[in-house]
Parts: structure tokens; sequence; C-alpha cells
């Protein structure tokens, strides 16, 4: 970790991570902790954390064409599955994760009454599909990955989800 001073006077701490040789998943996973972490300390403080975005470019390709990404998107919204679609919408929109809770929100589900057991099925069969009909390779990220806590062994519900990060820069428009 470093420390400066910025242009306007004010200190700033830069974090670097060298993710060479790092999986697309597990550097979506650290972007989404660190946008997550600003949010957070947005919130409480009220000052930008000035989180700047990740060229894609930088990033393994998950196997995601913008064009296949919009086929996935179609065939969601054709089989109602718009719980899907808002999670992987709000989840860009952060940055590549969504919260366990902020699934919930997302989705218009009850966690009194529903849990997320299955949230990723609808798009798994769209996936799928995509994958028959050779539009996307067959070593393709999933579109919604659950996130689960490594040091936990057995059985755990997902802390969250994320989506592939060139996924994520396409949906923001980045």
């Amino acid at each position: 970790m470093s420390s400066n001073i910025d242009y306007s006077g004010q200190a700033r701490a830069v974090l670097q991570f060298d993710v060479t040789g790092w999986a697309p998943s597990r550097v979506t996973g650290l972007l989404a902790f660190a946008n997550t972490s600003a949010a957070a300390a947005i919130g409480a403080t009220g000052e930008g954390a000035g989180l700047e975005t990740v060229d894609p470019e930088l990033v393994e390709p998950s196997g995601w064409e913008q064009d296949t990404l919009l086929a996935a998107y179609a065939e969601l919204r054709n089989n109602r599955s718009w719980p899907q679609v808002n999670v992987i919408e709000q989840a860009a929109k952060n940055g590549g994760y969504i919260s366990r809770q902020d699934t919930y929100r997302a989705a218009g589900f009850n966690p009194a009454e529903r849990s997320l057991k299955g949230l990723t099925r609808p798009v798994n069969r769209v996936v799928t599909k995509l994958q028959d009909a050779g539009r996307v390779p067959a070593d393709v990220e999933d579109l919604l990955q659950p996130v689960y806590d490594d040091s936990i062994s057995g059985y755990q519900r997902a802390s969250g989800f994320r989506i592939p990060s060139d996924v994520c820069a396409w949906i923001r428009g980045e």
C-alpha cells in the first residue's frame, strides 16, 4: 500500500495487487470486493472512493461476446427469468458482484419465503442452449456464478453472486 497527496491536497491511499496468473473469476471477485468496500466507505463518509474502471482488455476473456450476451438476455427475458436478469444487472452496477442480501432485493424475493437455491438454473439452461447451438464455447465462464467462502468446507449458502468482468464492463457500457 502506498499513500500520497493528490492534486486536490487530500490524503490518498492506493492499494495495488499483482493478479498475474489469476483466474478471471478471482480477479472479478477482488474487484467486486473493492467496489463493495468502497460503496460502504462512501455510504459511511459521504465522500467518493475514487475507484477507477478496469479495462476489460487487462482481464482474460470469459468466452462471452457482446452478441452472445444479448442472445442470452433475450432468451432469459423470453423465459420470463426477470429475477435472474435483475440480479445480473445489479451485479454489473456493483462492479461484478452482488451480495446475498442484495440478491434477494434485486430478484424480488422474500428471504423468509424463498431460498436462493436454483437461482442460477435458468441462466445455466440458456448457456447450455447457446453452447449446443455453437454460439459460445464449451468452456465459457458461467454468466451468473455463486460465491462461497473458501474457508468453509461442506454445505454453505452462497454469500453472493458474480458475473465475468468483461460481461460486467459491457453491461455498464465500458
